[in-house]
């Protein structure tokens, strides 16, 4: 009854309604693919000024921090981190990958580095720098059109990243939180103190400033 309510509805909220009651009834995956439909079809249609003016949420087991996108150097790729957040793609993901004091990387399913949307997104050359907080997307290095939903934040500054990886936004609140993250699991020593496998979670990821119906 429900899923046939979003169906007459054809709102972001009547899915969403339905997967809170039934997150894996029969037509969960059907209802996020709506979801992921309708949301990006009013993402696009959405001026940059607005796309700017979002903030992005991350609240995680080690606290929060916000993103802000720049959809005028990065159009697409802004509207993406976007629109996978507002479907509740983020949730419950980890952050696979640290270098601690360096960065931190989040956006996949599977985990492994190896997981996406399903999809992928093409290169755009912004011209902006891998600085401290400046967020980029993750890609394949043989393809530049291969980004998905991962992404890093960067902790220091890493000329060595910049025109390989697409940097679209920073993050403007909860710097520490990325750095408390980065230090989780350590192992090694000098410039071999990694984090393969981060115990830190995004328990949930929301869009303010942006209204999707």
């Amino acid at each position: 009854m429900i899923y046939k309510n979003a169906l007459r509805l054809k709102t972001v909220a009547a899915y969403q309604d339905y997967l809170r009651e039934f997150p894996k009834g029969r037509w969960a995956a059907n209802a996020r693919n709506q979801i992921n439909s309708i949301t990006q079809f009013q993402i696009r249609r959405t001026p940059d000024e607005k796309v700017a003016a979002a903030r992005i949420k991350f609240s995680t087991d080690y606290g929060d921090f916000t993103i802000r996108v720049f959809p005028e150097k990065a159009p697409v790729t802004s509207r993406n981190l976007i629109g996978l957040v507002a479907t509740g793609f983020y949730d419950g993901l980890v952050f696979f990958h640290a270098i601690p004091g360096e960065l931190v990387q989040t956006g996949d399913p599977r985990g492994d580095g190896l997981g996406g949307p399903g999809y992928f997104i093409p290169f755009e050359e912004t011209g902006l720098k891998h600085l401290r907080g400046a967020v980029s997307m993750y890609r394949s290095p043989v393809d530049p059109n291969t980004a998905g939903s991962q992404f890093v934040i960067c902790l220091k500054d890493l000329p060595q990243r910049d025109g390989k990886f697409v940097v679209f936004g920073e993050v403007v609140e909860g710097l520490e939180t990325v750095e408390r993250i980065s230090q989780l699991n350590i192992t090694g020593e000098g410039e071999e103190r990694s984090v393969t496998v981060s115990p830190a979670r995004v328990k949930h990821a929301v869009v303010e400033g942006i209204e999707i119906k």
